[in-house]
């Protein structure tokens, strides 16, 4: 009873949060902005079902830009947040579709009705059931240690500020200007149902564009079966991937990210097969947030401005093409401006490590060990072979994923068709599909391009894998179609890409079902037990949290070595965290510390009231973890062991245990 209440209390959050996203992203379809009285009728189904989660993504886009504003002027508040929808509703009245009248509502409820069909019910279903896992209290890396406890700290102080403690002070965060009013709101057990929000955008938005270009490009017109089987098969060699199931649960940023790629690919490419007006606005909106969810995301900037420009060039207007232009790069860069004024570097910490060799956090040699781990060794012939590394699970990653579907073995088809265009420009298809196609092809490119350049890391796969998943069934049906090779071909090849493609892969998912469904009544029968079981110190961090808010009233800091997942849950009972491998409070100049028996005066500069040590931590070679405690013990720190535990905890003098 628990967990089905959890979950249908999630779920129930999270549609409530849909509708509102999907009005506020209406705003961008009032007859002012649009040019016309009344938003066009359809041409099917599945292109008013992309429109709706277009529309979506840009209301969440609208909402992140608000809240940005809002941090800056401290006023994160649910308050703000109601007069932000009172002046949202004005908006719409201002722009010719007041929220007081009747169409304004019928409007929208018949385009939700226009969406439904057998297809996106069954892509629907299929999203809601993996929803399933998002109940499951976070026990990741990055989102206790950077992502939910940043999102905290500015919800509870109502402001966006820079905590330079975490590892990357200066930062992109887009996506935490919407997770922080889950936390304001107090459904911080519900977080993880925002993320999966996205995935299930990315599913049904899969679906539609796939099953909406493929009726644009006269695939099977005797057979209108064909491309709605093709739409589910598509969104499902998203659904299947181990890698997008992985992470689609939790609090990391991959899912949302892959979201508005896809969500920036559809809307501009739409734009050559449709004659509704909104695809270009959504594109600009949904483009610009996709910009400030990562700060390495500001090389697709000047592609993206440019594509602005193709896009409302078509219009005829100057005026409207550099304004579209103008917005694109005024929405895109707020996260830039603000890193630069207040780090005096936009791109912090790489800029002030390139041009002035120094930064306020990070090293040079700090720096040099991220690109390492991430990058891994560069070589033409590791690209090549790396996608198929992927798939069977044994790609050269420091954190390699388990397998994936066959959609991977196809990052080669955008820049082949791309090629092909270029050089055969006959007018083989429509002008407007050949032209999305295309487009479609160099944004795929310029992605696993950015990503092969970037990153081994199979996860980072998900900022182009929904787009991916459109693509490869889009191209192959319409390819096949216009050059009478028989359907049933592109189907069994589309299908191959679907399915898990390696035995790693297929043992994930079962894993998966197993883990997350099978046993999830035995696994969170509660969330502190659960807590206390698979977050590793967590009963210590609870311990020390009690006795530090009975003894100090301000500024209470514990010093952390090596567990930086407990970062989160210090936060949020008032307590900051401190330590890591980079910044002041690193571990190399503790180690100096304690090697010069200065290990008391060194914790003391940064106000340290208890310190955490897990036995034999990787941070501290033994010997110097024993001149730890004995210069702790000698600096007055009483130190003590909990039951069963594998931590050492050590109060600061003047901490009362009782």
């Amino acid at each position: 009873m628990f967990i089905t209440v959890q979950i249908l209390v999630g779920l129930l959050l999270i549609h409530a949060a849909w509708i509102y996203f999907f009005v506020c992203g209406t705003v961008l379809q009032a007859p002012r902005l649009m040019g016309t009285s009344a938003t066009p009728s359809s041409a099917c189904s599945a292109e008013a079902l992309l429109r709706i989660v277009v529309s979506t993504a840009s209301g969440i886009a609208i909402t992140g830009f608000v809240t940005f504003v809002l941090g800056l002027a401290g006023l994160l508040y649910p308050l703000t947040f109601v007069a932000w929808i009172i002046l949202l509703f004005a908006s719409f009245g201002l722009l010719g579709d007041s929220p007081l009248r009747a169409a304004f509502w019928t409007t929208r409820f018949a385009a939700l009705r226009e969406s439904i069909s057998p297809g996106a019910a069954v892509v629907y279903v299929a999203a809601v059931v993996l929803a399933v896992p998002a109940i499951l209290p976070e026990v990741q890396f990055d989102p206790l240690f950077i992502h939910h406890v940043l999102a905290y700290e500015w919800a509870h102080r109502h402001e966006i500020f820079v905590d330079y403690w975490r590892r990357f002070p200066y930062y992109a965060q887009n996506w935490l200007l919407i997770d922080l009013w889950v936390f304001e709101f107090g459904l911080d057990n519900f977080i993880n149902f925002v993320t999966w929000f996205t995935g299930c955008l990315s599913l049904l938005g899969v679906y539609a564009y796939v099953v909406t270009m493929c009726r644009k490009g006269n695939v099977a017109p005797d057979k209108s079966w064909l491309p709605v089987v093709a739409g589910i098969i598509a969104a499902g060699s998203l659904g299947l991937s181990p890698i997008f199931l992985r992470w689609l649960d939790t609090g990391m940023l991959d899912v949302p990210i892959g979201l508005f790629f896809f969500i920036l690919a559809a809307s501009a490419t739409m734009a050559y097969v449709s004659d509704w007006p909104g695809w270009r606005l959504h594109f600009i909106f949904c483009a610009a947030f996709f910009v400030g969810l990562k700060p390495s995301f500001i090389v697709f900037l000047p592609g993206l401005v440019g594509l602005a420009f193709l896009l409302t060039r078509r219009i005829g207007s100057r005026r409207i093409t550099v304004s579209a232009m103008a917005l694109l790069v005024v929405l895109s860069l707020p996260w830039y401006v603000k890193n630069f004024v207040q780090g005096g570097d936009p791109l912090a910490p790489v800029l002030n490590l390139a041009l002035r060799g120094v930064d306020s956090k990070w090293s040079k040699a700090d720096m040099q060990k991220v690109l390492w781990a991430l990058q891994g060794p560069q070589s033409p012939a590791i690209n090549l072979r790396l996608p198929s590394e992927i798939v069977n699970g044994t790609e050269i990653d420091p954190t390699p994923e388990n397998g994936d579907t066959g959609l991977l073995l196809f990052l080669g088809l955008p820049a082949f068709l791309a090629a092909f265009w270029m050089l055969l420009p006959g007018p083989r298809w429509s002008s407007g599909v050949r032209s999305a196609a295309f487009l479609l092809a160099v944004l795929l490119l310029f992605a696993i391009s950015y990503w092969l350049q970037t990153s081994y890391i199979a996860r980072y796969t998900l900022l182009f894998y929904p787009t991916l998943a459109a693509f490869v069934p889009t191209v192959i049906l319409i390819w096949f179609a216009k050059r009478r090779i028989p359907m049933v071909l592109g189907m069994a090849i589309i299908v191959g890409a679907a399915l898990p493609a390696s035995a790693t892969a297929v043992s994930y998912i079962r894993i998966y079902r197993h883990s997350n469904y099978i046993m999830l009544p035995d696994i969170y029968q509660d969330r502190t037990s659960y807590l206390a079981t698979h977050v590793y110190g967590y009963s210590e961090e609870e311990f020390i949290s009690h006795v530090l808010l009975r003894n100090v009233k301000s500024a209470r800091r514990v010093y952390v070595v090596n567990t930086e997942p407990l970062d989160y849950f210090f936060a949020r009972n008032g307590i900051t965290a401190i330590g890591d491998w980079v910044g002041p409070e690193r571990y190399t100049d503790l180690i100096l510390a304690i090697n010069h028996g200065d290990a008391v005066k060194h914790l003391r500069t940064f106000g340290v009231d208890a310190v955490l040590v897990p036995v034999n931590s990787a941070a501290l070679p033994p010997q110097i973890e024993r001149q730890l405690f004995v210069q702790l013990a000698q600096g007055g720190f009483t130190g003590m062991v909990l039951p069963n535990s594998e931590y050492h905890i050590l109060f600061a003098p003047g901490i009362s245990l009782h």
